[in-house]
């Protein structure tokens, strides 16, 4: 059996009877940096589901709906309600791409576009939560990935707050293992810097005991998520998995901005 570490945080399971998101901005100043590995009760609830939304939903260049499933496998969720998740997490974040697009085209000042940007899209998450967890889920299920929410996705966050136009950047990796290899999902989720001119980059790395080595790089305008897969080999010690240099690119003000 494989150990796995998840960029080499300690999983802490911290209950919340309201892990609603909001969009309300974060109670932080410029320059902040929060990390769920050490407070994950820091982590805002909205970001949080943001990128377990992320992390779950269906795209172009994912991995199969059976690894991904696996996160919520591993945090306890029988089939019935992982379904659910995951359907719930793909329609939020096909709708957040056709609002991002709506937005766009109205062409409004770059802090405008932003802030409409930001609302629009917690607003999407918000809704998408509510539903979850009142229409779609009862109690225990509903408690149960809440339990996973603030067990599992706020510890692995680390979130960047930058200016009020924009560059607050969350990032995060997950690590999940099937029969043959070990998967990593690395995220940054950004916050529409410059209204949107500015992109996110993530690039997941998996590095083996042996020292084996494989990377996935993305990037995109409002949030990144890269996947990729290590075969697993007759070899003693950890897996260990990051979301190698994620950090933000801006055309409009820098080459590039890592973190």
């Amino acid at each position: 059996m494989k150990a796995l570490t998840l960029g080499g945080l300690l999983l802490m399971i911290v209950f919340s009877a309201a892990a609603q998101p909001d969009c309300e901005p974060l109670p932080y100043s410029p320059g902040t940096h929060v990390s769920g590995e050490e407070e994950p009760y820091r982590i805002p609830d909205v970001i949080a589901w943001r990128i377990l939304f992320r992390l779950l939903a269906d795209g172009p260049d994912r991995v199969g709906a059976e690894i991904r499933a696996r996160h919520l496998e591993e945090g306890g969720l029988p089939e019935e309600v992982i379904a659910k998740v995951m359907r719930t997490a793909t329609q939020a974040m096909q709708r957040v791409v056709e609002m991002e697009d709506e937005v766009e085209e109205l062409q409004l000042p770059l802090e405008e576009t932003a802030e409409m940007l930001r609302a629009r899209r917690d607003a999407i998450v918000e809704d998408a939560v509510r539903d979850l967890l009142i229409e779609e889920l009862d109690a225990v299920a509903g408690q149960k990935l809440l339990d996973y929410l603030n067990g599992q996705v706020k510890p692995a966050i680390s979130i960047t707050i930058g200016s009020s136009t924009g560059g607050t950047r969350a990032t995060a990796v997950f690590t999940t293992e099937s029969d043959h290899a070990v998967h990593a999902t690395a995220i940054t989720d950004g916050d529409y810097a410059m209204g949107g001119v500015c992109g996110s980059i993530a690039v997941a790395k998996i590095v083996s005991p042996a020292g084996r080595t494989v990377e996935s790089k993305k990037i995109h305008w409002s949030a990144a998520v890269a996947d990729v897969s290590l075969p697993l080999e007759f070899e003693d010690g950890t897996f260990r998995a990051f979301n190698w240099k994620a950090g933000v690119v801006c055309p409009a003000c820098k080459p590039a901005a890592r973190k």
